[in-house]
């Protein structure tokens, strides 16, 4: 908790002390969430959109239970 109040005292502090930093930092961190929020909104919803994979109708067979299991 004292670490939270000492960083918002600091930001707080840089805002009034160096005000040009300040915008540069927030500057920076509002472009880089805006990049991450344009990246996650287009990702691709299926894999056949992913580039020359094509659809993938493959389904693994179940995997065998321990012979512990199977004594049951």
């Amino acid at each position: 908790m004292f670490r939270a109040i000492g960083f918002v005292i600091g930001l707080i502090a840089i805002r009034i002390l160096m005000p040009d930093v300040f915008h540069a930092f927030e500057f920076a961190v509002v472009s880089f969430f805006g990049f991450a929020g344009e990246v996650f909104a287009t990702t691709p919803t299926s894999i056949s959109q992913m580039g020359s994979v094509g659809i993938v109708n493959y389904i693994p067979p179940a995997a065998p239970l321990p012979s512990a299991l199977l004594g049951y």
